[in-house]
């Protein structure tokens, strides 16, 4: 369906006032993110911006969305043709890189809850962690992964993303000034947990 000029025009003023957001969130963190800032920096007035946006939080989903799209094209530049393993450390590595080259993104696109609330509910189809969660399925179809009785596939995904977010939020805190082989020691951890799953 072809766009009208106005809703060409709505889409594109819409994301000057979150390219400015986001700008705003690198410079002084998403806490500190000011609606009447983000309108003056826009040249909106804060009754304008409302057309666009109700709140603070619908900028800050709409970004933290944007982001993880950023981080699922990176992603989905690991050849699915690898082997099962490899390619869900190379998965959990491009996650990891992502987070240390992107610290203000990352941090935006992870501190907001999710919009899925139970096991029950599918997994959002442009989800980086759906990715992950494809990636360990076929690793257990193929046989690389044997699933302990009892465990399903999103159980053994959530404890692998809790390990490279893990790894990644220490890079991006406790050890951002620590020097070390970091991608070396990322692949070893990402490897032993999966090698205790063969």
């Amino acid at each position: 369906m072809t766009q009208s000029p106005r809703q060409k025009r709505h889409e594109k003023s819409q994301q000057v006032i979150l390219d400015v957001a986001a700008k705003l969130i690198v410079e002084n963190g998403y806490e500190n993110l000011s609606l009447r800032e983000v309108a003056r920096q826009a040249d909106y007035s804060p009754a304008a911006l409302y057309e666009y946006f109700k709140s603070k939080e619908d900028i800050l989903f709409v970004l933290s969305e944007q982001i993880g799209d950023q981080m699922l094209v990176l992603m989905n530049e690991v050849p699915a043709s690898l082997p099962p393993l490899e390619r869900i450390v190379q998965l959990g590595q491009v996650y990891i890189r992502f987070a240390v080259s992107n610290p203000s993104k990352f941090q935006l696109m992870n501190s907001l809850p999710s919009k899925r609330k139970s096991l029950d509910e599918p997994v959002s189809a442009n989800s980086p962690y759906k990715l992950v969660l494809n990636a360990v399925s076929a690793a257990i179809k193929s046989g690389d992964i044997k699933r302990p009785k009892g465990i399903h596939a999103e159980e053994i995904t959530y404890s692998l993303w809790a390990l490279i977010h893990g790894a990644s939020m220490l890079r991006l805190t406790n050890l951002r000034d620590f020097q070390a082989d970091f991608e070396k020691i990322d692949q070893v951890a990402i490897k032993t947990f999966l090698k205790g799953l063969e």
